[in-house]
């Protein structure tokens, strides 16, 4: 097992998504260990865990402002295993008509 940070920490323009991806390889199971966000409180805005970014998008987990994922919501997340194309991603979603500080940090645990 080995570990994978996914760290964005921006301001982040309006009408905006800015995501950082990790493509585990081939038949390698992704588990997500933790995640933390930070911004403003916004009802049209959020820091996302999504699975499979560039092909089917599923949003595991969205955060509206500041907060933390409970380690037990993550044992009903759909099981991951990379195919060397599905990338998992934070993403900064930013719904507002203007520039938010948005961060967002997701800690994996990558298998065989």
């Amino acid at each position: 097992m080995s570990r994978q940070v996914l760290y964005l920490a921006k301001a982040v323009a309006s009408a905006t998504e800015d995501c950082e991806t990790y493509t585990p390889a081939n038949g390698k199971s992704v588990r997500v260990i933790s995640m933390h966000s930070e911004a403003a409180f916004s009802a049209n805005s959020a820091v996302k865990i999504v699975w499979d970014y560039s092909g089917t998008p599923v949003v595991l987990w969205a955060a509206k402002g500041s907060g933390s994922l409970p380690l037990a919501i993550t044992e009903d997340f759909p099981a991951m295993v990379g195919d060397g194309t599905k990338k998992i991603a934070v993403c900064l979603d930013n719904g507002e008509t203007g520039t938010i500080f948005m961060s967002g940090h997701v800690i994996l645990e990558v298998g065989d």
